[in-house]
């Protein structure tokens, strides 16, 4: 008849914060800044006791520093009902309601369509990752120089964690657009080529960084390995390579030739391979390196 309880403990102190990066584009420090963001955010939210502790931490959430890091600021919304949902966490048929959001304040104590149809279902559902398209808006000169808007659609990558408080369910949750960094060039300010200047490495990295959270993103592997051999919004220059428009979100082809990803299992295997899709099924040690940055 005895009861024991187990208990473990974290230190309620954030890592140690990469360097600020735009939230405009898809970084491997982004992912850092984000996971390091929310998941201090969590933590303190999970540490609230009453009302004024709730008061006090989504003050800090809007207006504070404590939870900024950069361009990455984390948002905080009750989350209301939506279809398929499959929980025992209280709802509320009339939240949906943004608490708190430094990045855009005028926001606060709004309905976004967002919340019940994406942030709802992640972070109550266990949390991470998740994708979104995105309406995003441009501000351009048309005929005779006269400014124009224009909207196109980019992907939202957000990481989502549920809490309850007082028997409502809240979503938090940070995010960036994932969508390729601007270009490196060369000393002659041309588009950068598969060689071993500077440049290519540099150019590399940024395809590494996009590619690595498209995969982190996508819906399964297969989906992810077929991206990578065959989207040019992903590197892939063989001759079946693809643009196209995926849920509104145009993938289109930002990279030089000979800049693409390979993919291999545990037991060396290609399973995808954005230069030359014939190569899948071989051993790393079987390639033929097309380009030095291939």
């Amino acid at each position: 008849g005895r009861v024991f309880y187990i208990g473990a403990s974290v230190r309620r102190q954030a890592s140690p914060a990469q360097e600020p990066c735009s939230t405009w584009y898809s970084s491997f420090c982004n992912i850092f800044n984000i996971q390091r963001t929310v998941g201090l955010a969590l933590l303190d939210f999970l540490s609230t006791k009453d009302e004024d502790d709730y008061e006090k931490f989504i003050f800090e959430l809007g207006y504070g520093e404590k939870f900024s890091m950069g361009d990455v600021t984390p948002l905080l919304a009750q989350v209301g009902t939506y279809p398929g949902l499959l929980t025992s966490v209280p709802l509320n048929p009339t939240y949906n309601t943004i608490l708190a959001s430094k990045d855009n304040p005028s926001t606060v104590g709004t309905s976004d369509s967002d919340i019940p149809a994406v942030l709802g279902p992640a972070a109550i559902q266990g949390g991470g990752w998740l994708k979104h398209p995105s309406p995003f808006f441009e501000l351009v000169l048309g005929p005779g120089g006269i400014p124009t808007v224009n909207m196109h659609y980019r992907w939202q990558a957000s990481l989502a964690a549920g809490v309850v408080f007082d028997n409502t369910a809240h979503a938090l949750a940070a995010g960036f657009l994932h969508t390729p960094p601007p270009l490196t060039k060369d000393f002659e300010c041309m588009l950068c080529v598969a060689d071993f200047q500077p440049c290519a490495l540099q150019t590399m990295e940024y395809l590494f960084s996009h590619g690595q959270i498209d995969f982190m993103l996508a819906d399964n592997a297969s989906d992810a390995l077929w991206r990578i051999t065959n989207l040019r919004w992903l590197g892939a220059d063989h001759t079946n390579a693809e643009i196209m428009t995926i849920d509104n979100v145009l993938h289109d082809a930002p990279w030089p030739d000979n800049f693409t990803l390979a993919v291999f299992d545990a037991t060396g295997n290609c399973v995808a391979d954005g230069g030359d899709p014939t190569r899948i099924g071989n051993k790393f040690n079987e390639r033929t390196v097309h380009s030095a940055a291939g």
